[in-house]
């Protein structure tokens, strides 16, 4: 009798793991399916199973989006265009443990019954327009970088920073700026937003693009972004 209770428990921890690990399979190719209509105007794919509803991703933009999320109501994930996500970056949008009370254990989550969720997020995660985040590295729940950050491989991001600042470290802090101060004022002077430029547009300057920029070379972009209509 013994052994045939320790067969049917086998049995069970075997359909258990078994049957979770194909739900989690179905889950995300259900996603994909749906995920392929809704962003055909980048190239990123999930890796593992979340609400859809709860990412938005800008045009050109690519890589794996892998985002691990805990129910929270102001929870979510906005890539801005012409980002891109290297392998094994992780997207934290919450999960949150409270540390002002005496205990960071989640009380009312584990004995208050009916699942009371007791995690909490610090808002959503915003990448700008033309972020570059390097393997390995994570970001958390109200994280904002703004448009040109530079994240190095493996860092943890915890809070926000300004556009163009490289950024590394764990947790991640400025490493340095992209551009001198001049170069940046300039950019910010005159509002460029590169979402706003469309790849066929880039490409008939894609010389200007590809200088280094300076305190001479950035004029000379300007002009000549000015007169291709990019200001418009």
């Amino acid at each position: 009798m013994n052994i045939l209770i320790i067969k049917i428990r086998q049995f069970n921890s075997v359909v258990r793991v078994f049957g979770s690990k194909f739900l989690r399979i179905f889950e995300l190719a259900i996603l994909r399916a749906e995920w392929d209509i809704k962003n055909k105007n980048n190239d990123t794919y999930p890796v593992s199973y979340f609400p859809i509803n709860l990412v938005t991703i800008g045009d050109y933009t690519y890589g794996p989006i892998n985002v691990y999320t805990y129910e929270s109501w102001n929870e979510g994930l906005e890539i801005g265009k012409y980002c891109s996500i290297a392998r094994d970056v992780k997207f934290i949008l919450g999960g949150n443990h409270k540390t002002d009370c005496l205990m960071t254990f989640p009380l009312l989550n584990k004995f208050g019954g009916n699942n009371v969720n007791d995690a909490t997020s610090k808002g959503k995660i915003i990448l700008e327009d033309d972020v570059w985040i390097g393997v390995g590295s994570t970001v958390l729940s109200g994280v904002r970088l703004g448009q040109g950050c530079v994240v190095a491989a493996g860092s943890v991001v915890s809070k926000s920073f300004p556009p163009f600042a490289l950024i590394g470290g764990v947790p991640a802090k400025i490493i340095k700026m992209r551009f001198e101060d001049e170069v940046i004022n300039k950019l910010k002077n005159e509002d460029i937003k590169l979402g706003k430029i469309h790849p066929s547009e880039i490409m008939q300057v894609i010389d200007s693009f590809n200088i280094p920029l300076n305190k001479e070379s950035v004029d000379d972009l300007i002009f000549i972004l000015k007169k291709n209509g990019f200001f418009k």
